[in-house]
């Protein structure tokens, strides 16, 4: 999860796409490019989490083979 905190001087009415871009980017600067994506339980579908994040990485789709399997793990 991340959180943007604005400075106190900037007011709710004052957010822009401007302010919102400069915070976003300067706080994700950080977050390293990921390199795989697993996707269990068969969903063929990652959302639009980072999507900036992925575009060399090799995405796999995985269908489940032993259910319960993260159960057992946890």
């Amino acid at each position: 999860m991340l959180i943007i905190k604005l400075p106190p001087t900037v007011g709710c009415s004052s957010i822009d796409k401007k302010i919102f871009d400069q915070e976003f980017e300067s706080k994700c600067i950080n977050i390293p490019n990921l390199n795989l994506l697993i996707r269990t339980r068969g969903d063929q579908r990652a959302g639009n989490f980072l999507l900036w994040k992925w575009y060399l990485i090799c995405i796999l789709f995985h269908k489940p083979v032993i259910s319960g399997l993260w159960r057992k793990i946890t």
